[in-house]
């Protein structure tokens, strides 16, 4: 299963599963990692959701620096991510959806300023760049009006301080869309030993 990593676009990963056959290979979705190629996740889900068969679910924040765009990944429901059409879109192809959750600390530079990144990405249709840009100052409009931390105090905390709040905010915000749409398995039950 090909990873659509910081890389690779998903247009070159639908590429290479089609040139080879999807009998042989598949896709992994990481859906912040298509963010630093500027796709639009929803639309890079649709594109690599019949071919994909496994998922890093992750949700990233975008804001505006000298060379384009910065990517940070935060929690699932705290990002640019629509995470109810990115998982009715992959229920369209598997019903049974395992969403691996992953968290990762960093600002990545997504340069679209520089016409040698730009020439890289033939595929990267205008509507979409305008979308991922929409996305960004829909970014910064939460930060300005103090409804998320900005990119700078966020990346200040450590991960091991915020890494388990977050995997908990992401399950609690994918279950309850995962339940919405009927597709939740129960949670495990627990015992009266595990609740003591």
């Amino acid at each position: 299963n090909i990873e659509t990593h910081e890389e690779i676009t998903s247009f070159e990963v639908v590429r290479l599963i089609e040139s080879v056959g999807p009998d042989v290979a598949g896709a992994t979705l990481d859906t912040a990692n298509v963010l630093a190629r500027c796709e639009d996740p929803v639309a890079a889900t649709r594109r690599l959701a019949p071919y994909t068969h496994t998922t890093h679910i992750k949700d990233a924040i975008l804001v505006f620096g000298e060379q384009g765009l910065l990517r940070q990944v935060r929690a699932c429901g705290e990002g640019v991510v629509d995470w109810d059409a990115v998982i009715g879109i992959l229920a369209e192809y598997n019903s049974a959806i395992n969403l691996s959750l992953e968290d990762s600390k960093g600002l990545m530079t997504i340069p679209i300023y520089d016409p040698l990144w730009q020439a890289a990405h033939p595929d990267l249709t205008p509507g979409e760049l305008a979308e991922v840009v929409r996305l960004a100052t829909s970014c910064e409009r939460r930060m300005a009006h103090g409804e998320a931390l900005d990119a700078a105090t966020y990346e200040a905390i450590p991960l091991a301080e915020q890494q388990l709040d977050n995997m908990r905010a992401s399950v609690q915000h994918l279950r309850a869309i995962l339940e919405a749409r009927g597709l939740a398995t129960p949670a495990p039950a627990t015992s009266a030993r595990s609740q003591a």
